[in-house]
Parts: structure tokens; sequence; C-alpha cells
């Protein structure tokens, strides 16, 4: 019989959850732990085919867990369970054989399905334990401040995170973002969690979300370019790639991209000139999966849930008969805060903003549609 564990320090919640699976479709026996540290000793003791853990509690919390499990259950399935995932978050991790996200409060009839896919999924040899992208996605959801250590076959590298912003990474003779890119990429690894961040000096503006999908679009890259040398090297009519060739042939295929990073964040930039103290934070993420590319004292929980709002709204609104949104809608906020968000396709552009030192005029009139024509700008070039 398969066994699975739940671990969070609310034993209310513990008890409800064996209260409501007194007996359960996939027919498995159920385990509970009050912390990591509990957890770890069943994993120890026990035959444990699926984890659920909640991130925050005492002792040892569910990122040092999570850790613990990379490195010493390397095929283990796992869910989280957090405040802030979100649907297509969900969907995308559970397509790469990652843990799942569960939001808080949870349905217990969509938790007993995971569960039964987790199952199967082991059983049938599919599932690939956790995935460094997962855990830094996280990270970057949960603010947390800590130092990961990452290690592969031959080599080793550190992320220092600071209130779930990547501040510095090493790895070799490499540091700051060239570090993060090679780390992300290292494939299968364990990954060890300190909770302290052991740099203090920021080397790294990007965000986490931007930088792994930098990182993954690079291996695409590559692979693509390698195989069209190896296609031309077959064919008589185009000549491979010479040596000296491949950077300026890879750099044409990234003026290429659809969006361009760069001049996103020198309008980010721009953007803060404009407004001044006035800005207190902005994201751009994709609406797909609500992950932010691009921003300023970014909010990755700020854009995961605003993501869903802008989607409700539009869905509500074409329910009722009325138009959709148009270029942005604004929120007043309490402590005389806003916040706008500009819809722009496939992407999102948001910002916090402080009322009494940004003019409404100023923001309407001159903030709106810069964001708008530097978006436009770095869509097409």
């Amino acid at each position: 019989m398969p066994s699975v564990l739940i671990v969070d320090d609310d034993e209310m919640f513990r008890l409800s959850l064996a209260d409501a699976f007194p007996t359960n479709e996939c027919d498995y026996k159920l385990f509970m732990a009050g912390n990591g540290r509990e957890a770890v000793e069943i994993l120890k003791s026990s035959g444990i085919d699926l984890v659920i853990t909640d991130l925050k509690m005492p002792e040892m919390n569910g990122f040092e867990l999570l850790s613990y499990i990379s490195r010493n259950h390397k095929n283990m399935p796992v869910i989280v369970i957090t405040a802030f995932g979100t649907p297509e978050i969900e969907k995308e991790l559970h397509s790469i054989g990652s843990f799942q996200y569960l939001e808080k409060p949870l349905d217990l009839d969509i938790l007993e399905a995971r569960i039964c896919e987790g199952l199967q999924a082991k059983s049938d040899g599919f599932v690939k334990g956790i995935s460094l992208t997962s855990f830094l996605q996280v990270i970057g959801m949960e603010r947390e401040t800590c130092t990961l250590t990452v290690r592969s076959t031959d080599k080793t590298g550190y992320m220092y995170f600071s209130a779930g912003a990547l501040i510095d990474a090493v790895i070799g003779d490499k540091e700051g973002e060239e570090a993060a890119f090679e780390i992300i990429t290292l494939g299968e690894a364990e990954i060890d969690i300190e909770k302290k961040c052991k740099r203090t000096m920021k080397k790294i503006d990007n965000s986490i979300s931007y930088l792994i999908l930098e990182a993954h679009r690079r291996i695409d890259e590559k692979n693509k370019l390698m195989e069209s040398n190896s296609q031309m090297e077959n064919t008589d009519e185009f000549p491979a790639i010479l040596p000296g060739e491949e950077k300026e042939q890879e750099g044409l295929k990234i003026q290429e991209n659809k969006m361009n990073i760069k001049r996103l964040q020198e309008a980010i930039k721009v953007l803060k000139e404009d407004l001044g103290d006035g800005l207190l934070a902005t994201d751009i993420w994709v609406t797909s999966d609500g992950q932010a590319i691009a921003g300023l004292n970014s909010q990755p929980k700020a854009s995961a849930l605003f993501n869903r709002i802008t989607q409700q709204m539009n869905k509500t609104l074409k329910e009722s008969g009325f138009p959709v949104l148009g270029q942005y809608y604004m929120l007043d906020l309490a402590d005389k805060k806003r916040v706008v968000v500009i819809p722009l396709g496939d992407y999102q552009w948001g910002m916090l903003i402080d009322g009494p030192q940004t003019p409404l005029g100023l923001l309407l009139n001159v903030a709106i549609p810069k964001v708008i024509d530097a978006f436009e700008d770095a869509l097409t070039k």
C-alpha cells in the first residue's frame, strides 16, 4: 500500500485531513508531521511515496524539507501548499514533472485527485522529482531570505536571496547574472538551503523569473543553432557555420526574439525618473502564467494575483455583456496608494504608486502613454 506524508504545523488542519480521508480512492496510508524535522524522521523510517507540505513551519520549514528531499529522495512527488500559487503556474510545473502548488484554502477533491495523480506517476516511473527551477520560483513567491548551494555532478554554485530577490550568484570564476544562468541550467542538482543571505551587495537587477526564462531561452537558441549547423553540414547547398561566426549568428537570433528585455528595463528606468519616489514598485509579467520578466522592487506575489484579477475582470465583463478592459485599470488603495495595471496582450504591466507624490495628470498623460510606447518598442525591435 502506498504512503502519503502530510507536513503542516496546524494540528487542526492535519486532523481535518485525516477525517476527510479515512478511506480514500487510491488506497494509501496517511502519515502526519508537524514540521520538517518530524517529516525527515518519518521519511527515514517509513516508505513514503508522496509528500504534501506547507512552507511556513517552525524548527525546520518547508524549504529546508524540500532541500532534504532533493538530496535524498530525488524522485519523490511533492505537493506544496501555498497562499500564492496560480492555476497557470501549477499547470506549467505539472507538465515538467516537478512539484505542484495547491492554493489555500484547499479544495479536498482537488487534493485527493493530485495525490492519486502523483502516486500513479511515481508507479509509472514518470516523476522527475524537485527541479531547481521550481524551487527558485517558490523562493521568489514566498519572499525567502536564504543562501542556496546547488550541486551537480561536477559543479557547485551558490545563489543568494534577500526577501525573494536574487542579489548575487557564484559558480567557478563567474559571478552575478552569468553565474545565475549557468546554475539554473545545471540540470539535475542537489539543493542545500541556509536560512540567511551571505551576501549584502546587490549584483543582479533582474527578477528570478526573467533569469529562468532567459537561461532556458539561451539553451533553446544553442540547441537550434547546433541543429541548424548539423543540417547545413549534411547538405551541399549551405556551408557549416565557421567557428568565428557562431556568436554573430546567435546574436542575430537574439534580435529576432519577440520581447527585448533590455529595452523593458531601460523603460522602467525612464518611468522611475518620471515618477521619482512616487513609483514604489513595478513589474511586467506574462499573462499565461503570471511570471514577471522585468521589474523594479519586484513583487512576484502581486504579479501572480493581479494577473488573476485581470483575467477574472475580463471574464466578468464579457459575461455581463460589457466591453472588455481598455488600456488600463486603476485601483484606489488605503494609505493613499494606487495600483495601475496595463493589459498588453500576452503581457501585463503593473505599478504601485504613492498618490500624494504622483499627480494624476502626470500618471495618466505622461507615464502611462510612455509605458505603452516603450512596450511596443521592446516588442518590435
